[in-house]
């Protein structure tokens, strides 16, 4: 018995390849060919049985010549070989007798074929049993071949293709082609070429119809329990805006038994729009004021289909502060998205909170909210139609509602491709932040008489220096809001100190304070100041910059004194007639009569009044009362003579009191003093002077000066002044000259 398999069956197995196969029964079955048809001419038993496995031989011995025979064998079915690779795999090689020749070598030959072996078994014809061989003849021998195929199973392919519509058109027009490669193996065998096409076309609209997308192959038959490994290989290109995956690679299934399904061995190939990192930033510039808690939210959206749009958050606490659109350079501190190449793409700032509008802001193109520029920057620098400037140069009125749309436009080249991971594109979006300013008007207010027709000077830590008269206002210009600002009042050392004090304010000033500083020595006031914050509108929607709600009064209050000296007696002018500042006595008075008139001529109640003239030390004075006190030193008037105590505003005391004059009446007597009053005003200290004389002609002269203080006597004048004319006037003269060399002229500090 021959075999005939479709696999090298010994070179699979080695030395014990027969084993694989079924051990087949044979039977040998003779009869007298001249007997009974009916089967009764059967020939006795003989030894009609044997066996072989696989390839081999058998014979039958003691057949009688001339006896008609045939054989039958059995196990003439599936065989089925199993096999472990080196790799592992358990490989399957299922085969089935296809048909059975038998064939008898003699002169007369003959061949039968047996495809009826759905039983197993098969029978050959009927031939003679000769004895020739004697005569050279081939005797008795029976070939049997045993002709074995594969059992087979269906298989198919699919190759489906997901991208959406417009990435679709990309492929189509770049037509890359699919190719695949096939292995199935069993044992003793391993074959390439399954009947499966081993390419296909992106283009091909017929492979892959629109909708499905989807090829699917016509089923193939292989071996039965075949290991079959399907590869998709890379694809022969791939337009640059997409990147694909494979799912799977590699497919590896057992091929079923006959008569199951068709096993399918699936490819997908998912097509995507490529991905690039882009970083946005966020920058900053002007004043933050009000924006503890803002961020810059970026909300960043792409014409891609289905695209998930991230936003972006910054805190502004955070956010770059140093770099500007304006640079040539990318700025750093970005967050990175991947983002799809060919589309069009938007950032959209306009949600978040610190692009809100605030009080602190000076109103641009009608709002006061910041406004803001974009920038990107590639590998090779800053693009062409970055700004030039920065936000914070632009001017203010030429900010355009554009600046404040808060969005940028974008596209990704298909060409954009980072090697290395790092941002192939940096986009910055920078808000400028404008301070607002305001103008703070300053009105002078002075009250009291000290500060009548005069000038006040000014320095304003938020401004320039200024002067001002009381009643006059001035305007500080484009004061920054939010900030404290000062304005120092310098007093001239010779001149009065007042109290300064707070008028009327506007409601965006705030936190209005005053200060006095005095000299710890004089206890006058040296400076005033007014302190106070300047506080933004309201309200966003008011746009106003000046006017009352920045308006501040300040006001100089002055303490003053005034005091007048008065000498009873006629009334003469010491010079030119002009001032009387002398009183004639008559001569023989032994007393002058003094009358100081103090007055109140400030805004503030005085305290502490305290009187003085140098001139009386040493003299002696007699009170209301008549006792007499004699003048100290330092010339303080006792105060048992005249204490004027407290005086109100606008009130006056007078005191009268004789001096005593010791001097002879034989000689001509003068006497000038200046009088000094010193009283604080709200802890101010003020004062005042007042000169006054007082002339007594000795005896024999005092005829020629009317001394009843009727001043009408032409007659009394004229001679007086006949007779008198050159030793009187070069008299008063000389005395004027040497006493007002140490005296201090009247005037009001």
């Amino acid at each position: 018995m021959l075999t005939n398999t479709p696999v090298d069956v010994q070179a699979a197995y080695g030395s014990n390849w027969k084993d694989q196969f079924y051990t087949h029964n044979f039977t040998l079955v003779c009869r007298d060919p001249e007997g009974p048809i009916d089967g009764s001419g059967n020939l006795g038993t003989f030894p009609v049985n044997s066996t072989i496995q696989g390839p081999g031989s058998t014979s039958f011995a003691n057949i009688p010549v001339g006896a008609e025979c045939e054989l039958t064998g059995d196990k003439f079915g599936q065989l089925n070989l199993t096999q472990t690779a080196p790799d592992g795999t358990e490989l399957e090689t299922h085969m089935r007798p296809s048909k059975v020749e038998w064939r008898l070598q003699r002169d007369e030959g003959m061949t039968y074929t047996d495809t009826d072996l759905a039983d197993g078994e098969t029978t050959s014809h009927k031939f003679m049993i000769k004895d020739d061989i004697s005569e050279g003849g081939l005797g008795n021998k029976v070939e049997l071949v045993n002709f074995y195929e594969f059992v087979k199973s269906p298989i198919k392919m699919s190759k489906k293709i997901v991208a959406n519509a417009e990435d679709l058109q990309l492929l189509r027009k770049a037509n890359p082609e699919f190719r695949f490669d096939y292995q199935c193996q069993g044992v003793g065998y391993s074959i390439s070429n399954v009947g499966l096409p081993t390419s296909l076309n992106a283009g091909d609209t017929t492979a892959f119809p629109d909708g499905t997308l989807t090829f699917t192959s016509d089923e193939v038959e292989v071996p039965s329990g075949a290991w079959c490994t399907f590869t998709e290989l890379d694809p022969s290109a791939t337009p640059e805006a997409l990147e694909w995956k494979q799912d799977p690679r590699e497919v590896d299934k057992r091929v079923g038994e006959e008569g199951q399904p068709a096993v399918s061995y699936d490819f997908t190939n998912t097509y995507t729009r490529r991905t690039v990192p882009v970083s946005f930033v966020a920058l900053q510039d002007g004043y933050l004021g009000g924006l503890s808690n803002g961020s810059y939210d970026y909300q960043v959206s792409c014409t891609a289909p289905g695209f998930d749009s991230p936003t972006l958050s910054f805190d502004v606490n955070r956010a770059n502060s140093s770099a500007t659109v304006a640079d040539a350079s990318a700025p750093s501190g970005g967050k990175v998205v991947n983002l799809p190449v060919g589309y069009d793409c938007t950032l959209d700032a306009s949600g978040s909170s610190a692009l809100r509008e605030r009080v602190q802001l000076e109103a641009t193109a009608g709002t006061r909210s910041p406004y803001m520029t974009f920038a990107s920057w590639t590998s090779e620098g800053a693009a062409a139609d970055n700004p030039d400037v920065k936000p914070a140069d632009i001017p203010l009125d030429e900010v355009t509602s554009d600046l404040k749309k808060y969005t940028y436009d974008f596209s990704l080249d298909s060409a954009l491709r980072s090697e290395t991971g790092a941002p192939v594109l940096t986009i910055a979006g920078e808000a400028m932040h404008p301070r607002d300013s305001v103008d703070v008007t300053f009105t002078k207010q002075s009250v009291g008489a000290a500060g009548e027709g005069r000038t006040f000077e000014f320095s304003a830590s938020c401004g320039e220096t200024f002067t001002l008269k009381s009643g006059q206002s001035h305007t500080l210009r484009d004061i920054d809001v939010d900030q404290n600002c000062t304005i120092d009042e310098v007093i001239k050392q010779d001149s009065a100190s007042p109290v300064v004090s707070v008028g009327e304010t506007g409601p965006r000033l705030g936190n209005v304070k005053v200060d006095n500083f005095t000299d710890p020595i004089t206890q006058t006031v040296t400076s005033g100041q007014w302190s106070f914050d300047i506080l933004p509108v309201a309200e966003v929607s008011d746009m106003s910059t000046s006017g009352s709600n920045w308006a501040l009064t300040g006001i100089n209050t002055f303490p003053g004194v005034n005091i007048t000296k008065k000498i009873d007696g006629a009334p003469i002018s010491a010079v030119s007639g002009t001032v009387a500042d002398t009183a004639v006595l008559p001569d023989d008075a032994t007393t002058m009569r003094f009358n100081y008139t103090v007055e109140n001529n400030g805004a503030l109640p005085l305290t502490d009044l305290k009187l003085t003239e140098l001139d009386l030390a040493g003299r002696t004075v007699v009170a209301a009362d008549g006792t007499e006190h004699v003048v100290p030193e330092s010339g303080t008037i006792p105060a048992e003579v005249c204490a004027p105590g407290e005086l109100a505003v606008g009130a006056s005391q007078t005191c009268s009191f004789d001096v005593k004059i010791t001097e002879s009446t034989d000689d001509t007597f003068y006497y000038r003093g200046l009088v000094k009053v010193t009283a604080l005003g709200n802890n101010v200290l003020v004062s005042d002077y007042d000169s006054y004389g007082a002339m007594r002609l000795k005896e024999g002269l005092g005829f020629l000066l009317p001394d009843t203080g009727r001043q009408t006597l032409v007659w009394a004048l004229l001679i007086g002044l006949i007779l008198l004319a050159i030793g009187m006037a070069l008299y008063m003269r000389n005395r004027n000259d040497e006493e007002t060399d140490g005296e201090e002229t009247d005037g009001e500090d």
